[in-house]
């Protein structure tokens, strides 16, 4: 095939779910080009918080309209299409939602996913000390659209079916809690239907990877299992008093004001009550991820046929990121210690 006619990788990154970690083994590949050498291969205006440009002003409040991202290129399939020609790229990622359900020709969509109500509770756990606290605040209020980047992960969205409503775009994205239903959840499913791969973190560090070698010829290894080293075994409700004591400890913060000696602040973990009310929340999530491990689990890698993807021809491009590659492997090694290897 012509290389322009070629597929280009098109990760759709659900937050904590190892999107890291696969830009990195995707910056791995020879002649890797990505939109921005950094710990993820994010398009620019794709971030988490970058729904603000699409959020209606009856329920963000007011500093998001202006503070809304500018594309680098035209919106649509056809402006991103040009974007990535252009520069040559090989690897592009979206930590946000899709445009709409329709997906772009000339793109091999993947993502990895996580079970819902344990990345939701990786998340609760690392942003905030008082989780329980901060999950009954925000389920109190019907539509919760945070400006600062660290709660935008943290929304009505992201509380209620994140996957879901990435998947379908800003009809379903902007929803109310409990707005979800089961015509969106089999919509969202129709559109995981048409994705080169939907992984399930549990499988990502070793059929996933086989997966990704068969189809894209990629080669070489996962750094780690997911962004921030949590492990990816759901958390049910009656786990939660076990794993309060180890998580209290793990994620115990020290803070050091003007010169005062370091002071521990505890932080809390959440409780069944808090558990049990995720899962019925995430119902749908939930299901879109337990259909998600039976397929590919019973899916032949031995099968699996290569795909066209797009590989430049490297004596016509400069190097990119490699200092960024040194950068995120000492990253990487740093953060997790080497542990979940």
């Amino acid at each position: 095939d012509p290389v322009h006619e070629r597929q280009l990788v098109f990760l759709l990154h659900v937050s904590s779910s190892a999107g890291s970690s696969l830009c990195a083994l995707a910056l791995a590949q020879r002649c890797a080009r990505v939109p921005a050498c950094s710990a993820n291969c994010n398009l620019n205006c794709a971030h988490p918080w970058d729904w603000r440009s699409r959020c209606p002003s009856s329920i963000c409040p007011a500093v998001n309209q202006t503070r809304r991202c500018r594309p680098p290129f035209r919106p649509g399939c056809a402006g991103l299409r040009a974007f990535v020609l252009k520069r040559n790229l090989t690897f592009v990622a979206s930590e946000t939602m899709l445009d709409s359900p329709s997906l772009c020709a000339g793109f091999a969509y993947v993502t990895v996913i996580r079970h819902p109500v344990e990345r939701l509770a990786s998340q609760l756990h690392r942003f905030f000390a008082q989780p329980n606290a901060h999950l009954h605040t925000a389920l109190s209020r019907r539509s919760l659209f945070n400006v600062s980047e660290r709660t935008s992960l943290m929304g009505t969205p992201a509380l209620d079916n994140y996957l879901t409503r990435l998947l379908l775009g800003p009809d379903a994205f902007f929803l109310p809690l409990g707005g979800v239903n089961a015509s969106h959840m089999q919509a969202a499913q129709r559109v995981l239907d048409r994705f080169a791969a939907v992984i399930p973190l549990d499988d990502l560090n070793g059929k996933g990877i086989a997966w990704l070698r068969a189809a894209f010829g990629w080669s070489g290894g996962l750094r780690r299992r997911n962004a921030h080293g949590a492990t990816s075994t759901p958390l049910q409700p009656q786990q939660a008093a076990a794993a309060g004591q180890a998580l209290g400890a793990e994620h115990a913060r020290l803070t050091q004001r003007r010169g005062r000696r370091l002071a521990v602040q505890p932080r809390h973990t959440l409780g069944q009550r808090s558990l049990r009310i995720l899962h019925e929340l995430n119902r749908y999530d939930i299901q879109l991820y337990e259909e998600a491990v039976r397929r590919f689990r019973a899916l032949s890698v031995h099968r699996t046929k290569r795909m066209a993807i797009r590989q430049p021809d490297c004596k016509s491009l400069k190097p990119q990121c490699t200092e960024s590659k040194r950068s995120i492997g000492r990253l990487v090694s740093t953060h997790l210690g080497n542990k979940g290897q």
